[in-house]
């Protein structure tokens, strides 16, 4: 089975889910909410750099471009998520912070964080060869994820 027909199998047990009746937030009755998304994976600043072969090491602004989208969001996913759900019900709301999190290349630890091994010399002559940009930083975009979260309850 492949990623998309899971979720698809997902999305049939969802509809299923919320169709019984009286199925919401128990302390919002009739609100039914879902939390779309998709960790973006930073692996080249070529994604919103053209030309460039860093990484997210030195990073200190988002990306500044309304429309950018990164690699490792799978757009088809998302929009069938989002058309699913749609089609259950005006109870339902999606809250997709995918995007918010695509433009925050400078939100990771990069070489701030502990590393378990110790770095050779010719690593730490080269930042960005053992910059961290998968994880993220906290305070940071984790807590916007929260607040917009409880916004909405």
């Amino acid at each position: 089975m492949n990623f998309a027909d899971g979720v698809v199998k997902q999305m049939v047990f969802v509809k299923k889910l919320m169709g019984q009746k009286g199925w919401s937030w128990p302390w919002r009755p009739g609100l039914i909410g879902w939390l779309l998304m998709s960790i973006p994976l930073r692996s080249r600043s070529r994604e919103w750099e053209p030309g460039s072969e860093g990484n997210c090491y030195n990073e200190k602004t988002p990306v500044n471009y309304e429309a950018y989208w990164g690699s490792g969001s799978d757009l088809p996913t998302m929009h069938m998520v989002e058309k699913v759900l749609q089609s259950l019900s005006s109870k339902v709301s999606v809250i997709n912070i995918t995007q918010l999190s695509e433009y925050r290349k400078d939100g990771h630890p990069s070489i701030y964080r502990k590393f378990w091994e110790t770095l050779s010399p010719e690593q730490l002559s080269n930042p960005s060869s053992y910059s961290d940009c998968i994880h993220w930083c906290l305070p940071g975009v984790p807590d916007v994820w929260n607040e917009l979260l409880v916004q909405f309850l």
